[in-house]
């Protein structure tokens, strides 16, 4: 490995001794990754990736995003992503090759249950990851979802509950 690797691998050693599990050390590499994530937005597609027992699996694509307008499913398999196949990579790698600039592109390969292989180009943009949805019910309960945790989170909960307060109900559902 080089020095930089060697160093990297002796930070994440001690951040790793500390024996907590919310201690970490990210790579410059991931560290953009996880301030993305924090943030709530970034280039990228737009779909929820995970791991199961078939492969890395599409969860959902993100409503409204590049990967849904370009016909990506729930329950599609990422079988490569560009030249590079998807076998043996963790899904925080197949992020960092998902993701990228705005108005670039990245070809896809999908499997799809009883169906070819389908390869799709989709256009990379600005993604914003949903964190929270307000509204009032018919029946006049106001329903918070809080989706995800990110820096701006506590300003849009606060929002929320103002807009709870100004819906003149006292009925409240978190």
């Amino acid at each position: 490995p080089t020095a930089q690797k060697r160093v990297y691998g002796a930070i994440a050693g001690l951040t790793a001794s500390f024996g907590d599990p919310y201690t970490t050390f990210f790579p410059p590499s991931d560290a953009k990754i996880f301030n993305e994530d924090v943030s709530g937005s970034f280039g990228g597609v737009g779909m929820q990736v995970d791991l199961n027992d078939k492969g890395q699996i599409v969860v959902t694509p993100l409503k409204d995003s590049p990967a849904q307008k370009a016909g990506v499913r729930s329950g599609d398999i990422i079988l490569s992503i560009g030249t590079t196949t998807v076998d043996g990579l963790s899904v925080d790698d197949a992020v960092k090759l998902i993701r990228g600039p705005v108005g670039t592109s990245v070809t896809i390969l999908f499997a799809r249950e009883s169906e070819k292989p389908v390869a799709i180009s989709i256009v990379r943009d600005t993604i914003n990851i949903p964190i929270i949805n307000a509204y009032k019910r018919d029946d006049g309960i106001f329903v918070i979802e809080l989706y995800s945790f990110s820096a701006n989170s506590v300003d849009l909960f606060q929002n929320a509950l103002r807009q709870f307060v100004e819906s003149g109900t006292t009925k409240l559902m978190l």
